[in-house]
């Protein structure tokens, strides 16, 4: 029986656009350059990103007055290769997703963020939009990939069961967070504003005094 000549393109269309799809899914995104473990540069800018943001974060700065700070992208992921596997070895209680060997940013656009991470062989990444409004920080995903395989959103779905689904790989940031972060001294850091351009992160933040403690209840009288 001969196959009608127009359902046997269409047969080969789709077996063809199946191999690109697979060897593109295999494939590395270019974005995707992290340092080599044991490298002995990308360690000590690790370790100068993490001690910079420390003295930046915990310095003493006058009540209202906004501050900023630049991060490289080559830096940012210098740290995520290097220095948050040692955190997460040492803190149980961080949140870290089974089967996620390697985390990767990528900063796309003034507010659109890439984040890849290397999960059974694979570079499956997501990009978001990075809102703050009320204090709040919301990451909204706009599309996903695997390898070099671009996936609208809409197809790789946007709820916690989705391959792609941000939620897959840390639930905690498919949800909006306080964009506050608590100092050890009582002090607060509010994120303020950011912009994401050519390949680094501008950040602006403002740190609050510590908040009053509540009144004490009197004494009941004996």
């Amino acid at each position: 029986m001969r196959v009608p000549r127009r359902i046997a393109i269409a047969l080969v269309a789709v077996a063809v656009a199946v191999a690109i799809g697979a060897a593109l899914a295999r494939s590395t995104p270019g974005w995707w350059r992290p340092p080599a473990p044991g490298s002995t540069e990308a360690d000590e800018r690790a370790r100068a990103l993490e001690q910079g943001l420390v003295a930046e974060f915990t310095r003493i700065r006058a009540d209202g007055e906004p501050w900023a700070i630049r991060v490289r992208g080559d830096d940012a992921n210098a740290w995520l290769a290097l220095r948050l596997p040692q955190w997460l070895e040492h803190d149980r209680e961080l949140p870290w997703p089974k089967g996620v060997e390697r985390v990767q940013a990528h900063f796309t656009a003034p507010d659109r963020l890439t984040m890849g991470v290397e999960r059974d062989g694979s570079i499956w990444s997501a990009t978001m939009r990075v809102r703050i409004a009320d204090g709040r920080l919301t990451l909204e995903p706009s599309s996903g990939g695997v390898g070099r395989l671009w996936v609208p959103w809409s197809i790789a779905s946007t709820d916690e069961r989705g391959a792609l689904g941000i939620a897959t790989f840390v639930p905690e940031l498919a949800r909006p967070v306080d964009a506050m972060l608590p100092l050890p001294d009582g002090r607060r850091v509010q994120l303020l504003d950011f912009e994401f351009d050519a390949g680094e992160a501008r950040l602006r933040f403002e740190t609050l005094p510590r908040e009053p403690a509540p009144p004490r209840e009197p004494a009941p009288p004996r």
